[in-house]
């Protein structure tokens, strides 16, 4: 059991360390998904950037504190010996997501078994940034996938409608007058609403610091504009296969449109940014 003590300078330096090595020594079973999670998977390209802004913000939050003011907790060590368990009993029933959820968890209690509630404070966001990068969005999708696409496909027919270019949709299916529009998984806008959302989120965290209002209300409207925006681009697929053809519009067009949708939504949230910021 961990006594409540305080720490001298140097001592805590080697001690903070140390931590981290336990832990990545601790969670050494996942490292082989980790690397499949950062490096592998399509659907999770933003997976490891995600890791490097949960890195910086993590560094960042450290900035200034004193480690020989810190507190060992009693709480933090019961917590890590729990999360310990959750975690090894997770990859004992391959449930690898779990198991990584457990391992960010037991990160946040190891620091807190041996520094206290002052450094559990600032690295809970990082640590909780850090879940993002692990593949939610592909359980998102899993979960909710057809209903994201089955919302967006109604909305880009409502839109083609009335340019006279659709004349009926069932489910993804959107019928235009000389062709059929299929919104597939690659449609759905996962991918940008995922680097969206995280990015309002780091961002209203970092510049609306006391303003939870306002930090709530960028990430609301990260994903509104996120949604239309896709919408937008499924649309913009739909004209130009009306007018140009399927084999242009499933094209390079259809390649880049991902793009499109994330300059398109930065580009909206803009001008809310700065409306948030004058309030």
């Amino acid at each position: 059991m961990l006594l409540p003590i305080k720490y001298k300078y140097r001592n805590s330096q080697f001690l903070f360390l140390g931590v981290v090595f336990l832990f990545f020594l601790t969670i050494r079973p996942s490292w082989e998904y980790f690397d499949r999670v950062y490096f592998i998977r399509p659907f999770e390209g933003h997976s490891l950037w995600v890791l490097l802004i949960s890195t910086a913000l993590f560094i960042r939050s450290l900035k200034g504190l004193k480690l020989e003011s810190c507190q060992p907790s009693y709480i933090g060590t019961v917590g890590t010996f729990i999360l310990f368990i959750l975690y090894q009993s997770a990859m004992i029933a391959e449930i690898n997501l779990i198991a990584s959820v457990a391992a960010m968890g037991l990160l946040l209690c190891i620091f807190y078994a041996f520094f206290g509630s002052l450094v559990l404070k600032r690295i809970l966001f990082p640590i909780t940034i850090l879940v993002f990068s692990l593949p939610i969005t592909s359980l998102i999708d899993l979960w909710f996938g057809f209903q994201i696409r089955l919302l967006a496909s109604e909305i880009a027919f409502y839109i083609l409608s009335l340019l006279g270019i659709a004349k009926d949709i069932i489910g993804v299916n959107i019928y235009l007058i000389s062709d059929v529009l299929t919104v597939d998984a690659e449609c759905s806008g996962l991918k940008a609403l995922s680097t969206v959302f995280i990015l309002t989120l780091v961002l209203g965290h970092m510049i609306f610091k006391d303003a939870i209002g306002k930090r709530i209300a960028l990430v609301f409207f990260g994903v509104v504009v996120v949604g239309l925006s896709n919408a937008i681009r499924i649309s913009t697929i739909g004209i130009i296969s009306h007018n140009l053809g399927p084999d242009i519009a499933q094209g390079i067009i259809h390649s880049w449109s991902g793009t499109f949708i994330f300059t398109l939504s930065l580009i909206c949230l803009w001008p809310i940014y700065v409306q948030l910021e004058k309030k």
